[in-house]
């Protein structure tokens, strides 16, 4: 994996410093993949007004490009932003355009931002890429914390298969509702956490349109052995789950 950070305004962030920080963001995901992630991803910072986003690339372009919003040295929302956008170029997300389940490749990416916090946040505490960043690990990890709080807003006051069932049709219309999203990221980041390994079925999301029970199936269809299983508790999760485990 190759990240160049375009030359723009980045605030007193600098350069070196930003491509340290999403090196190590992306590496939270990148030591879990069984495969080599041989892609060179372009960041740039572009006006607030605009969403961070990972761009699709055209017929001749080797690099991804992924836009970032963050800039001085907020290196928790720089991790926050380019994790998620890491995940969409990570799912292959050019095979995955205008697919009614983007609702789930959202979600993934979201807890994909919370994932990669949390890992931080731990390892900065002994493992910082320098040692003055030591003391960004609970930053870290308080963000994370912060943008969990806001989706716990969203109880769920059934199990996770009935929400979803009066949930789906809506988020399969948009998949960018991000408060529906973030209550599906929150129940199936700890699936993630304890199984790892699956961020190498996220390179296996399958294009099916089908709704959630056959989604799954396809996944599981497009999927080796050795991760078939992650993809079944994760059928499970958006099935039964029927309590917050944040709570």
């Amino acid at each position: 994996m190759r990240i160049s950070i375009r030359n723009c305004d980045w605030g007193d962030a600098g350069l070196e410093d930003i491509k340290v920080l999403l090196e190590n963001a992306a590496s939270q995901i990148v030591r879990e993949l069984r495969d080599p992630f041989d892609e060179t991803i372009r960041v740039v910072n572009v006006a607030v007004q605009e969403p961070p986003r990972a761009l699709y690339r055209g017929p001749h372009d080797v690099a991804y490009t992924v836009n970032l919003t963050a800039k001085d040295r907020h290196w928790a929302q720089f991790a926050y932003q380019f994790a998620h956008e890491f995940c969409h170029v990570l799912s292959g997300h050019e095979r995955l355009r205008d697919n009614p389940n983007n609702w789930l490749h959202e979600a993934i990416c979201e807890l994909g931002s919370l994932f990669v916090l949390r890992r931080m946040g731990k390892r900065w505490d002994s493992e910082a890429p320098y040692p003055n960043w030591i003391s960004y690990s609970q930053s870290l990890t308080d963000y994370a914390v912060s943008v969990m709080e806001k989706y716990r807003r969203c109880p769920l006051k059934a199990t996770l298969g009935a929400w979803l069932s009066a949930n789906e049709e809506a988020m399969r219309s948009c998949p960018y509702l991000r408060d529906k999203n973030g209550v599906v990221a929150l129940r199936l980041l700890p699936v993630f956490e304890e199984y790892p390994h699956g961020w190498n079925a996220v390179r296996m999301l399958p294009p099916s349109t089908g709704r959630a029970v056959e989604y799954i199936e396809a996944w599981k269809a497009s999927v080796g052995d050795a991760d078939r299983s992650f993809v079944e508790h994760i059928g499970t999760a958006l099935t039964f789950y029927g309590r917050n485990p944040w709570t």
